[in-house]
């Protein structure tokens, strides 16, 4: 059969539906003084489609064929004003990264064909993975990481920074997207390779660390979003690293319409790019703040049906709550009573929806992620301890310290330098360096 209709397809085809309701309309406002705006719509309205058809293909070697069409289509949307050079100078970009993903793509795509003598994606990721099997494997997911745009690989996305809003809405909800699904679609047999999965682990905690310190430095609120995006398929592929693919679906989803929501809708989302300055609260506030967020961690825990304490993979998700909880109690000042009662619902609510909403995902997809939980290895365990080693690093004021004052300032204009846009835009500056001034 060319096509599945399992629940994983499913999914990601509602979600393909949703977006196209929601860009397309948005577009055709967007553009209604643009002449060749029906050339951009019904470009759009094939990109959906083509999305849809990879998410529900079955067929191993119509996989890069579909993705061409993708690739091809989505560069002309980035390239619809062809007089400005900008967009020029993105569309060969573009053209250059998802023409490396669709060779690399294709190579390992027939090299899975070649080596399990299938055609049925959902046939191949059941067989038991061969040295060659599993090498182009990792070459399909290594083309993927760069559609992500995993850092070091991520250049290409800032370069769709000038891109129309509904195609950057489009790209971050829909298509970056992409290597998520595949990821979770070869569960199967990745689960059969722990040296794969500590690779997608390491480039997934490797480009969250990355694209949260360039978010802090991006130019404008596109830039947020893009390095927003990166620190964001880099925890994606964490999730996928630890083998916690329902919950990696749910981000996908989640992360899809947020996306979305702050591309679309610009001028009222700014202020969610401003952020407090956490190490100025007291040692009372965070002790209140981190028992709140244990408490809510809980609810989380009962709500998703996960045990209370584990040490397993599912350890990863309980410490990422446990840290989001209290981020959002530290930035919103518990002890202002004009908040207290909607922090206190914050901590309760966000939670038991968060919980419930993966509950049900983890029924809806075959098999339960209780059912496969594994005790945690060395590398995912430094990944837990590095997220809270970075967690209480924030909230330790180094800036006393005048070494560390130093360091911090020469690795944030390298940071500065590293997320500025090449050739796409055209800043008043370039090129910036850390002077001592006397």
């Amino acid at each position: 059969m060319l096509f599945c209709f399992d629940s994983l397809a499913l999914l990601m085809l509602g979600l393909v539906v949703t977006m196209a309701v929601i860009v397309i309309p948005y577009s055709i406002r967007y553009l209604r003084a643009e002449p060749l705006k029906h050339r951009f719509v019904a470009n759009l309205a094939i990109l959906f489609i083509l999305l849809g058809l990879f998410y529900i293909n079955d067929h191993i070697l119509m996989a890069p064929l579909i993705f061409f069409g993708i690739a091809v289509v989505f560069a002309r949307l980035v390239h619809h004003n062809t007089q400005w050079s900008a967009a020029k100078a993105s569309y060969h970009s573009i053209i250059k990264t998802l023409g490396l993903v669709w060779l690399g793509l294709l190579i390992s795509c027939f090299g899975l064909y070649w080596g399990t003598q299938e055609v049925s994606i959902l046939q191949i990721t059941q067989s038991v993975p061969t040295t060659t099997v599993s090498l182009f494997l990792a070459l399909s997911i290594l083309s993927l990481a760069i559609l992500a745009a995993l850092w070091p690989f991520h250049r290409w996305l800032v370069a769709t920074l000038n891109a129309p809003t509904p195609v950057s809405a489009c790209l971050h909800a829909g298509l970056i997207n992409a290597a998520g699904f595949w990821l979770a679609r070869w569960a199967p047999m990745l689960s059969e390779l722990p040296w794969l999965l500590n690779l997608i682990l390491m480039m997934g905690f490797a480009s969250f660390m990355m694209g949260w310190v360039l978010k802090q430095v991006a130019p404008g609120f596109k830039g947020y979003l893009v390095y927003s995006t990166v620190s964001q398929m880099g925890f994606m592929f964490i999730q996928g690293g630890f083998m916690l693919y329902p919950f990696m679906v749910g981000h996908i989803i989640f992360h899809a319409l947020f996306k979305a929501t702050c591309f679309l809708n610009q001028s009222n989302c700014i202020n969610m790019t401003t952020d407090n300055n956490t190490t100025n609260s007291s040692y009372g506030q965070k002790v209140i703040a981190f028992i709140l967020a244990i408490i809510g961690t809980v609810i989380f825990s009962v709500c998703a049906g996960l045990p209370l304490w584990s040490f397993t993979n599912i350890l990863l998700v309980q410490t990422v709550v446990l840290i989001t909880l209290s981020q959002i109690l530290l930035n919103g000042d518990i002890f202002k009573i004009s908040k207290l009662f909607f922090y206190g619902l914050s901590v309760t609510l966000i939670p038991l929806v968060y919980g419930c909403l993966m509950r049900g995902i983890d029924m809806f997809l075959p098999g339960s992620i209780i059912d496969h939980l594994q005790p945690l290895n060395s590398v995912q365990s430094g990944v837990i301890f590095s997220l809270l080693a970075m967690w209480w690093l924030m909230h330790i004021n180094l800036s006393q310290l005048p070494v560390a004052r130093l360091v911090t300032k020469k690795f944030m204009v390298f940071c500065v330098n590293h997320a500025l846009p090449l050739k796409v835009l055209t800043p008043h500056r370039t090129r910036y360096q850390h002077k001592v001034l006397s």
